[in-house]
């Protein structure tokens, strides 16, 4: 089973982001999806979600086109937190986390024991309990985007597709966002992930694909791929690099 891009090309006008991108993502995997800003690792997890055409190439899952599969058996397997959100939800935060649900095929906001356990329980993984009662749309950019992914949780996909999951987060919650999205990977689900955190990358995540602005793109183990001369040719900038307890940090070097 898994999640693959085969001969993926994107274009905006003007220019290719990604050419000819081969990608396979399976359940117990959690990979990092780097770059700098416009690189493309948007368009990419927007086409492995099927939300965005390919200019060439298809993307699969289970061997089949992403449009062999309805909209609502698709989000079944496949679910996607989006960088930016168009719209504000007027409910309290557990009527927005609890519409994961609908992609199960359980009705919005009808009273049932078993979908209000798992948005409880969604919340209380993202440090989100005192706030199920309040209006989403008076929560703090961090507390929303927490939310978000708390929604995603009890939508309960086999893959995980997150774009910038990191962002709007102080750093404690940062590092339990992270710990809990590498923890579904452990637990058999599939999770990818654009961050701009490379030693976050390093530490919780197994794969990489590193997208260059020249449309080129690496793939493959974090192990070889989150190191200084790869990510130094990512970012175009110069890093140090070292070990802290096991854990690779990679700095960028002051000027």
């Amino acid at each position: 089973m898994s999640l693959a891009a085969r001969g993926l090309t994107l274009r905006v006008p003007g220019r290719t982001l990604v050419a000819a991108l081969e990608i396979e993502i399976r359940p117990g995997q959690c990979w990092a999806v780097l770059g700098a800003n416009g690189s493309g690792k948007s368009s990419v997890l927007a086409a492995l979600a099927g939300l965005r055409t390919p200019g060439e190439g298809a993307v699969t899952l289970e061997g089949q086109t992403l449009g062999a599969y309805g909209r609502r058996e698709l989000a079944r397997r496949v679910g996607i937190l989006l960088q930016d959100e168009t719209e504000s939800f007027w409910g309290a935060t557990l009527d927005y986390v609890r519409l994961g649900a609908l992609a199960r095929g359980a009705g919005g906001f009808a009273p049932d024991p078993g979908i209000d356990r798992d948005a409880r329980e969604a919340l209380a993984a993202l440090d989100l309990e005192r706030n199920a009662a309040q209006p989403y749309r008076t929560l703090s950019g961090g507390e929303r985007q927490r939310a978000r992914i708390a929604q995603l949780l009890v939508q309960a996909p086999r893959f995980y597709l997150l774009d910038e999951p990191l962002a709007h987060l102080d750093v404690r919650h940062q590092v339990a966002t992270i710990e809990r999205l590498a923890a579904l990977a452990r637990g058999g689900h599939a999770v990818a992930m654009a961050l701009h955190e490379p030693w976050l990358a390093a530490r919780y995540c197994d794969h990489a694909l590193l997208l260059y602005d020249s449309a080129r793109f690496s793939a493959g183990p974090a192990e070889t791929l989150l190191s200084r001369a790869p990510l130094e040719a990512l970012y175009r900038c110069p890093l140090e690099a070292f070990e802290e307890a096991g854990r690779r940090l990679f700095p960028p070097v002051a000027t």
